[in-house]
């Protein structure tokens, strides 16, 4: 793993050749609860090491070695969906190219990262997000993906604690529910082309609590609060928890480039009725 992680490609092959188990897991933490910080989770095996440190030869060396790019970390991530958050985007269209599996999760985060933006701190305002040289931008990977077979209906639930950005809210999201959130377009009509689903809204997620499971749906800003919202609502309205009303409000009309055209009738309807209710009152008031 440390050599993994410190780029030492020619360390790993011997190391591999000489027998080393190339799915060992590190530690992951007995500590759920994270009152006062947040802290990583653990789990990584030595090709997460690599695909967060951007060390392409080591990742290659590794699956040509036996890493199994399905395995996860303690946060439930993949391989190449940690390439992705670590703004590695080349990285994780080489794994996939050398036979991750494209519907992993990783289009939830490929999306995401569109959103994101370079002067994007964690969420404890203690650093910059990741910025890396790559010849692949974040929506070019949304494409690659989707081209490989990733489905935009497929929702990603959890919660990433990264030692690169902490205190990431938890996550109750499909790829193209994530767009509707950011109000992206481009996004959207991408995944619209690859069969996103533009009635799915996410489902309630049973959580353990002091008292037994818990649900709240629709409360607050946790993994339940945009359960029974659909993409079109969050799009016009602003969602909440992950990304939520990020820019939402801001740019909701954006929504008509993507919506029904019932949908497009009933709101051009609704603005003409606006329009002659300020008219009439303009002409009251002269």
């Amino acid at each position: 793993m440390w050599a993994a992680a410190e780029g030492h490609v020619d360390v790993v092959k011997t190391l591999l050749s000489a027998g080393a188990e190339p799915n060992r897991k590190a530690h992951i933490t007995g500590i759920d609860e994270r009152k006062h910080g947040d802290h990583p989770t653990g789990g990584f095996t030595a090709l997460m090491f690599a695909a967060r440190n951007g060390h392409d030869d080591v990742a290659a060396a590794l699956m040509k070695g036996g890493a199994d790019p399905k395995a996860t970390n303690g946060d439930g991530l993949t391989a190449t969906m940690v390439a992705i958050v670590n703004d590695r985007f080349d990285l994780a269209r080489k794994l996939v190219d050398l036979g991750a599996d494209p519907n992993d999760g990783s289009l939830y985060f490929a999306v995401d990262m569109h959103d994101a933006t370079t002067d994007m701190r964690a969420h404890d305002g203690s650093r910059l997000r990741a910025e890396h040289p790559n010849t692949l931008t974040s929506l070019d990977l949304v494409k690659f993906l989707l081209e490989k077979g990733a489905d935009p209906n497929k929702a990603f639930q959890g919660q990433v604690h990264s030692t690169s950005l902490c205190c990431d809210p938890e996550v109750n999201s499909s790829p193209f529910y994530r767009a509707a959130v950011a109000s992206d377009v481009e996004a959207l009509k991408l995944m619209l082309a690859h069969g996103a689903k533009v009635e799915w809204s996410p489902a309630e997620v049973k959580k353990e609590g002091r008292g037994g499971p818990t649900g709240a749906a629709g409360a607050g800003r946790g993994v339940n609060a945009n359960v029974g919202k659909t993409p079109m609502m969050i799009t016009m309205h602003g969602g909440r928890g992950a990304g939520g009303n990020r820019h939402g409000r801001e740019f909701g009309h954006k929504c008509a480039e993507t919506c029904t055209a019932r949908e497009r009738s009933r709101r051009a309807g609704r603005a003409r009725s606006r329009g002659v209710a300020r008219r009439r009152r303009a002409r009251r008031a002269t």
